[in-house]
Order: C-alpha cells, then sequence, then structure tokens
C-alpha cells in the first residue's frame, strides 16, 4: 500500500503547529509553570484562584511556589528557585536574591518568605499585564 507522505508530513506539521500556538496562549510558557498545566487549564486561569480575572500577588507567589516546589515539601531549596528563576526571563531581576529572601536564614525559602519578597517586585504586575494581553 503506497502512502502519500507529503499529506501525512502536512498534517503531522499542522498538528505540531496548533500544539505549540495553545501552549503559548496558555500564558504558562511565559509563566514558567509548564505545558502540561497550560494545555488542561490555562495558564492565567491556572494562578487566578478567586476567578476575578486578576492575578494578585499573591496567588501569583503561591502558583509559582507550588510550581517550583519539585519534591513537595513546602520550601524551595536553593537549587529549585535557581532552576525556577532560569525557566523565564521575566524572574532574571530574581537571580542571586535567594540568600536576600531567605529572611531566617534556614537555607530554604518558606512560602512566606518567597511571597514576602515577591509581593517587593513587578513581576506579578507583569504576568497580570500578560494574561490581559493574551485575553486570559
Amino acid at each position: 500500500m503506497k502512502r502519500d507522505t507529503p499529506f501525512h508530513s502536512t498534517t503531522l506539521l499542522s498538528s505540531v503547529l496548533l500544539l505549540a500556538v495553545s501552549v503559548v496562549l496558555s500564558g504558562c510558557t511565559l509563566l514558567g509553570l509548564g505545558a502540561a498545566a497550560g494545555a488542561a487549564v490555562g495558564g492565567c486561569a491556572l494562578l487566578d484562584e478567586n476567578e476575578d480575572e486578576t492575578v494578585s500577588a499573591e496567588e501569583f507567589s503561591a502558583g509559582v511556589f507550588q510550581a517550583w516546589d519539585d519534591d513537595d515539601d513546602a520550601a524551595l531549596s536553593e537549587a529549585e528557585f535557581d532552576a525556577g528563576v532560569a525557566q523565564s526571563d521575566a524572574y532574571s531581576g530574581w537571580s542571586g536574591e535567594f540568600d536576600n529572601w531567605d529572611t531566617d536564614d534556614g537555607g530554604t525559602l518558606s512560602e512566606q518568605e518567597f511571597t514576602a519578597a515577591v509581593s517587593q517586585t513587578d513581576t506579578s504586575a507583569w504576568a497580570d499585564r500578560q494574561c490581559d494581553d493574551l485575553g486570559l
């Protein structure tokens, strides 16, 4: 049986492009939260817990903290923090801030420490603008 290779290649390429556009528009690639979460829920909807169509600093920091806490121990190690910061240029201002944010010098960031530090940055406002720009 002879296959029409150009047709199959075009169909595959179209499917891949459609998936890529969906992931980018989900907002999750902008927020560094991962494509799977964005595809399942929607990037900004994932962060907007109270569904008021605004991503507050608290919602943003809680979502990022949970996404970066790879071992689910309710604390960010310096390695988890650095890996998270490296996920997006939006976090570039946080690079090298781990020790400053670790206010109790415990060697990890609690969600409280992380939230307090994030509230001092403009990244949550940036995230909300990205959601607005994308219509999410």
